[in-house]
């Protein structure tokens, strides 16, 4: 039998789905250390994403798992390539457009 854990609001989520998002969330740290060229702590992580520093150590343990970033991923991976390379440059164009709006 699967391990199960309950999160509020009646949320069952499987101990392979929580693995799955802290993996992809430790492959995002690694692809920004190599786009930065220096290593990428959870503290620079959480100021990148807006969160608390830990919140970033618990997701990267796999103690939680933030359902709408695991639902975000689940509905990027299910579009073509492109597709989420578009939907990455609008979500990215429009922090920048409230940058310049500052």
């Amino acid at each position: 039998m699967k391990k199960c854990f309950i999160y509020p609001y009646n949320v069952v989520v499987s101990a392979a789905n929580k693995t799955k998002l802290r993996d992809t969330l430790r492959q995002l740290q690694r692809l920004a250390q190599v786009s930065f060229s220096r290593e990428i702590t959870h503290k620079e992580i959480s100021e990148m994403a807006g969160v608390r520093k830990r919140l970033v150590d618990e997701w990267m343990r796999g103690a939680i798992r933030p359902l709408a970033m695991a639902a975000t991923f689940e509905l990027l991976s299910k579009l073509q390539d492109h597709d989420v390379l578009e939907v990455l440059k609008y979500w990215k164009q429009l922090d920048e457009n409230k940058s310049e709006t500052k």
